[in-house]
Formats: structure tokens, sequence, C-alpha cells
């Protein structure tokens, strides 16, 4: 049995409270409902201050200032139950803060315990964090997505996944199922050359206690050795690499805009249907190698354009990772992306085969039957609305490629069936405690196990149409 001391120290009295901790969450009670998590090895106190008049009571952690309360406020251990199959993530922030969109706020702390995968062995990750919020449309959903930071030096390997300080929490709004970004990652890892896809484990979130709801802990895509895995340019290193994303909206300080729309026709300057490339990371200090990133990006997209574009040396061949560029290519087109042409489409340039790689994926929440359109929502027929690509798939050496590649993986994509199911048994009880299911909107249906036959039905469908008609592909 694992004992965990707490030392309480307040005004004058100093008590020593002993309790044990086995698969419990341990906490401190604040008699406001607040509670604090409690750090196994961490020294608290608690003490009065008088401060211009003002008497308040704050806690400190180790002698660092956590949380200030009126001077009435009383503190206590509680301890609570972690029973839950899914693992369990509490972020404690100060009181009365208001997490903003584009603000990180700071001093903010997370617990988060294993599940019943024990992804992390059984070990309890804690620490101090930032937190804001994240995403566009679903930034305005009843279900917000989030983006913490862990604190600085404070990499870790949550839920089993390589360490790093920056998470993002999917809030998976707009999917009935929850299941559809989790699916379009191991999609993505089958048609294996797009070289890093974003890991990802389910949590049940608290924040300050209130019950959030299942969230999708992602690995938020960025420059890192277990992430996108390139040197990053800079003045000392005007040679490195760097990571964009294509975009209809403007999300980022550090962007610019191409010479082409979404068509691939001209775009003069004050046209409003264009290309808009957002820096991702870097995203600072880039102003002596600013004309190296532009540059770069411009040139590709007028060696795409150009009338000599199918020639190996000269047109899109000599900027793009083709391997990449045709998986990325699948990954959207098999699921019917209604985003490919919109927003998220990451790539980056990387500097040791000096070609630009599509990848990684993100945001397929609306895929997969999960549209309005119908055109979209049906698992017939080629859609081919991914930026630049369309110009490629005139070239009838890459859509050679593109047939032979769908011919290679098409089976393999039939393990999709079996991973749905395990998964959606595995959040089927977490499920029922997440308040904002009723909220889900687009195409779902009349029960949670109905739309999992729903999304099954669009991949078997999927399959069999693209089998049936590749070799018309035009």
């Amino acid at each position: 049995m694992k004992i965990l001391t707490i030392f309480i120290s307040i005004i004058l009295c100093t008590p020593t409270i002993l309790f044990s901790q086995t698969g419990k969450i341990n906490r401190l009670k604040v008699e406001n409902g607040q509670t604090i998590p409690l750090q196994d090895g961490a020294t608290y106190s608690i003490q009065t201050e008088n401060n211009n008049n003002k008497k308040t009571v704050n806690l400190y952690k180790n002698g660092k200032l956590i949380a200030e309360y009126p001077r009435e406020t009383r503190f206590y251990p509680v301890v609570m139950e972690n029973n839950n199959k899914l693992p369990q993530l509490y972020i404690d922030t100060h009181p009365d803060s208001v997490i903003q969109r584009d603000e990180w706020l700071t001093g903010a702390t997370y617990q988060l315990f294993d599940g019943e995968r024990q992804l992390q062995n059984g070990a309890t990750f804690t620490g101090a964090c930032d937190i804001k919020g994240r995403g566009n449309t679903t930034w305005n959903s009843y279900k917000k997505p989030y983006h913490i930071r862990l604190e600085s030096g404070g990499k870790k390997p949550l839920l089993g996944m390589p360490a790093q300080r920056h998470w993002a929490l999917m809030a998976n709004a707009y999917d009935y199922s929850w299941l559809r970004n989790s699916v379009a990652f191991k999609i993505s890892k089958i048609f294996n050359n797009i070289a890093w896809t974003p890991r990802s484990e389910y949590v049940e979130l608290y924040i300050n206690d209130d019950y959030a709801g299942v969230y999708e802990l992602t690995e938020h895509v960025r420059i890192d050795e277990n992430r996108v895995n390139i040197s990053k340019i800079s003045s000392e290193n005007p040679d490195g690499g760097y990571l964009l994303e294509l975009v209809n909206s403007l999300k980022d300080e550090l962007w610019f805009r191409t010479h082409h729309d979404r068509n691939g026709n001209y775009a003069s300057e004050d046209a409003k249907d264009v290309i808009n490339v957002n820096v991702k990371d870097p995203d600072q200090n880039l102003d002596n190698v600013w004309d190296i990133i532009t540059s770069g990006v411009l040139a590709a997209e007028e060696a795409i354009y150009g009338d000599n574009f199918q020639d190996e040396d000269t047109g899109y061949r000599k900027y793009f990772d083709i391997p990449s560029t045709v998986d990325l290519y699948w990954v959207n087109e098999f699921t019917k992306n209604p985003d490919a042409n919109h927003g998220s489409l990451y790539f980056y340039y990387n500097p040791d085969v000096k070609k630009y790689i599509f990848g990684p994926v993100w945001d397929f929440d609306l895929t997969m039957g999960n549209y309005s359109d119908r055109n979209i929502s049906q698992p017939y027929g080629i859609i081919k609305r991914i930026y630049w690509i369309p110009r490629m798939l005139e070239d009838p050496w890459f859509m050679s490629l593109v047939k032979e590649r769908w011919t290679e993986k098409s089976e393999e994509l039939r393990s999709i069936l079996n991973f749905i199911d395990t998964e959606s048994e595995y959040l089927r009880e977490a499920r029922e405690r997440d308040p904002f299911f009723q909220y889900f909107m687009n195409n779902q249906q009349e029960d949670y196990q109905a739309e999992i036959e729903y999304l099954k039905n669009f991949i078997e469908e999927r399959i069999a149409w693209l089998n049936d008609n590749i070799e018309d592909f035009q």
C-alpha cells in the first residue's frame, strides 16, 4: 500500500494528514467546491496574509503560490474514486479565470490518471501547465477544444505517447461517433508514406472539477524529434525546414498568400478565394529567413501550374515528395474530406531531401459520411478537392501511381472495421456520462450503435466502389 503524506500549515498549527492511495485520486478540497490535485512527495502549506488591509488565505506548493482565497476559506483532504475505463485528466486553473481562444492561461495544474488499458503502466503524471482554446468553428460549439502546454522542461510521455510539452484536446463536437479523427489517423498509418501521423488516446476531462466530457488527447502538430522530425530554419540555420498549413482562413500571425486560388486560377492580390499559407513552426524570429520560406513555396506553386508541370526536372516533381503526396491524397479522397480544400492541410519542407513533404493529416470530424452535402456524404464518387493535387492528377504518370497505391492498400483498409468495433465499445460507458452528446450536428443517426454501423457501412461501401471504379479514374 502506497502512503501519501500531505503537510498543511494553518497559521501556527501544523497538522500532518496521512491517508492511503490505492487506485484513487487524492485532492485538497476547498470550501467553495474547487479541489487542488495533491502531488505525491510535494509539500503544501496554507497561511494568512494581510496586504493593504485585504485578508486572504494563500495556498502554496513547495513555497510557490498556486491559489488565493478569502480569509474564511476552509481546506480539507478528500479522496475521489477512479474506477472508470478511460484515463481521467484533471486541469485546475486559478479561481474565476476564463480560458480564451487565443491567449494562454498560465499557472494551471494538471493530473492525469491511468485507465483500464494501463497506457502509462499505472503511473500518474502531474505538474504545472498552461491552457488555451483551439480550433475555429469548433471553438464556437457546446464542447470546446483545448491546447495544453506542460511546464517548461516538463515533457511527459502521456498515455504511452512519446514525451512532449504540447498536446491537443480534441472535443469531436461535430462527430456523433467520436471516432472519425482516430479512424483517419489509422488510415494514414496504413498509407504509410506519410512520415508521421499524430497519436491519440481518449480521456475524460475535468476542468476545475467540472466534468467536461470525453476528449481525444492528441499529439500537437509541430516540429520535434518525436513528431515532424526536421531541423528548424532560423537565422543561424537558414537551410533548415519549416512546417506549413494551407488554409482559407488565417489562424496565425505569420502567413502569406500564394498566387492562385483553390481551383488553380491565377488570383490577384485582392482576390478573396485565394490560398493562404500559415507558418506553423517555427512561429517566430523569421525576419532573416522569411524570403526563403515564401519564395520556396511560391516557386513550387508556379511549377505546379506551369506549362511544363509534368516535366521531371522542372515541374512539380522537382519540389514535392511524390509518395507522401499520393498517400495524403488517398487519406482525404477515401474519407471524402470536405475540409481538404478548405483548411488544415499540412506540409513541410524537409532540408535533408530538399523537398516538400505532405502531412501530417489533421481534422477529419466531418468525413466518412458526416456532412450535409450529398456528394460528400455518400460513399461513391471522387472529390479531388485537395488544393494543388488536382493539378498533379492531370499528369498520367502521377495518376498511375495513385491507382497502383490503391490496389496495394485497399484490402488492408478493412482492418479499420475491427478498430471501430473495439473503440466504440471502449467509449460506450463514458458516453453515457458526457453531457454534450445531445448537441451533435450533421448526419448523426438515431442512436450510438446506429452511428457506428453507419460509419462502418460507409467504409465498406467506399472500398467496394473504389475497387470497381479505380481503373476508370480520369
